[in-house]
């Protein structure tokens, strides 16, 4: 029995389609690491995630966190785990978005939470905090293992 051979259209549509396909499922693999795994407030707990930039240099790693409604360097908590920074701090009032033009159950979050995973190892010591006007910046120096090379 002869094959039917597949006119070159039918080959260029089957390509297509696969690299359709594979573009989906990059996409849905990308929405998932960077937006869907974790919601941005949690209700029953009543807080919310805040925002986060993190930025490395030639010697550390610097994470800045906006926390409205923070008043006193007291009332945030910062811990260094392996691989990853958590940062949690209590608003001096409870945030609600009423006002704005939506409503989540009424209820009020009072709370800040977040873990954030660090790009590279870094030490705890030399780990530098400030906060000013709701703006957290820890300064973290980078493990950077040098090794000295002898010239020939």
């Amino acid at each position: 029995m002869e094959r039917k051979r597949r006119s070159s259209w039918e080959q260029f549509e089957a390509m297509l389609d696969e690299m359709q396909r594979s573009f989906d499922r990059m996409f849905a693999e990308m929405l998932d690491e960077v937006y869907i795994t974790r919601p941005l407030m949690d209700v029953e707990q009543r807080c919310l995630e805040p925002l986060i930039d993190v930025r490395e240099t030639h010697d550390s790693v610097i994470v800045t966190a906006d926390l409205p409604y923070v008043d006193r360097k007291e009332d945030i908590d910062i811990r260094l785990l392996e691989k990853s920074l958590e940062i949690r701090a209590k608003t001096s009032k409870p945030i609600c978005f009423e006002r704005w033009g939506t409503v989540q159950r009424r209820t009020h979050f009072n709370e800040f939470r977040k873990t954030v995973k660090l790009p590279t190892d870094v030490y705890s010591e030399g780990v530098k905090a400030t906060f000013r006007r709701g703006i957290l910046q820890i300064v973290m120096p980078k493990k950077v293992k040098k090794t000295q090379i002898k010239v020939q």
